[in-house]
């Protein structure tokens, strides 16, 4: 298996006839030669990855309440030192949340607040949703989605190795709430990974690793099926079959109604 995490050792040679040996250790008592040499290195991060538009914010201001009766913030988010302000425009729907833990107790927050104006890239307006806790120093805001009319500021990615039912990566959409975000599982399109935990209209509560997608899957390759529908053809690990019309693999016969049999 290769890469990283296999075992055992592999030799390939590709279409452009390169080969490839793929071992774990290699011990040279005398001369290494080698035209090009490449060292790479493996990255690692606590928790899970959230990609989408992100900010932290270094200082806020109390604006009063604006036109929604919703509490509104003027926020200045981080910038230098490799840190580019934010990334958030007009009707995104961004939250910051986090949990401390010490000795004694956990204490949390959670902000939510939708976008109503940007200045810049360090500095825009904002409105504090009902119930959240209001931004100070140091919260990271992320987008969940948008509340205008940019369909395309509505979708994230989330990789995760220690949420429930992790490992996975979601590929989120149509997110234009935050009550979007926290009840609405149909938001979820793709999930590749381990499935426990997810729903399919068609198959009901799914297990086990694989992908899921709410739309269409395009494969140029090959595929092994054993469970599901095919233009109304329902699929098992034995055959294939609609109202009284039965291909059988296992038997290897083939029914018509019940005048005719065909076997091999």
């Amino acid at each position: 298996t290769s890469g990283f995490t296999g075992n055992g050792w592999l030799i390939t040679r590709n279409e452009n006839n390169i080969t490839t040996l793929d071992i774990d250790n290699i011990n040279v008592r005398n001369t290494l030669s080698a035209v090009t040499f490449l060292a790479q290195q493996i990255r690692a991060t606590n928790g899970s990855v959230y990609v989408s538009s992100a900010g932290r914010v270094n200082s806020t201001s109390s604006l009063g309440f604006d036109v929604s009766t919703s509490k509104s913030f003027g926020l200045i988010f981080e910038t230098g030192s490799g840190i580019d302000g934010h990334g958030f425009e007009s009707g995104d729907v961004i939250r910051a949340q986090r949990t401390h833990a010490t000795n004694t107790s956990l204490t949390s927050y959670k902000s939510d607040m939708i976008v109503r104006s940007v200045q810049s890239t360090s500095i825009l307006t904002a409105s504090l949703m009902s119930g959240s806790s209001e931004p100070q120093f140091g919260y990271d805001y992320v987008r969940l989605g948008n509340t205008a009319s940019i369909s395309n500021r509505r979708g994230t990615v989330y990789l995760t190795s220690d949420d429930s039912n992790a490992p996975y990566i979601d590929v989120v959409d149509g997110v234009q709430s935050h009550q979007d975000w926290d009840s609405d599982s149909s938001k979820i399109k793709v999930r590749m990974g381990n499935l426990q935990g997810m729903t399919s209209p068609t198959f009901g509560g799914l297990n086990g690793y694989g992908l899921y997608a709410s739309g269409s899957v395009y494969l140029e390759g090959g595929i092994n099926a054993t469970l599901g529908k095919i233009a109304g053809w329902n699929i098992s690990s034995s055959k294939i079959e609609k109202r009284n019309i039965e291909l059988n693999s296992d038997q290897s016969f083939a029914r018509f109604g019940d005048g005719v049999t065909l076997t091999q």
